[in-house]
């Protein structure tokens, strides 16, 4: 933690404060895990991320899906799909950023 207050003082930062103190604790929310669980389920994502950006008060929330589901539809339906999963969650948050995607074919 020492190392990581002497780099948010350091003049040269290559990263801004907020990202040294979403890393700083690297455990999951309630919500973070409960949005991920519902999405897993309800999506089975290859690749999904969820996490809160509001510095931990629970009000912004950053949530990345990849799903094999989203084949063939356009963002705002994959969004739509997303957002319909998790609701009740979203009427409780002051906001948060979405970013979907489909995996790459290899």
């Amino acid at each position: 933690m020492a190392g990581i207050l002497r780099a948010l003082r350091s003049p040269s930062l290559e990263y801004g404060a907020s990202f040294f103190l979403r890393h700083a604790s690297a455990a999951a929310t309630a919500t973070e895990l409960e949005v991920q669980a519902k999405l897993e389920a309800a999506l089975q994502p290859t690749h999904i991320v969820v996490q809160d950006t509001s510095g931990g008060c629970g009000s912004m929330y950053s949530i990345e899906v990849e799903s094999e589901k989203f084949v063939g539809l356009r963002i705002p339906k994959q969004h739509q799909l997303v957002t319909a999963v998790i609701e009740d969650e979203i009427k409780q948050w002051h906001g948060f950023t979405l970013k979907t995607s489909i995996p790459e074919k290899k």
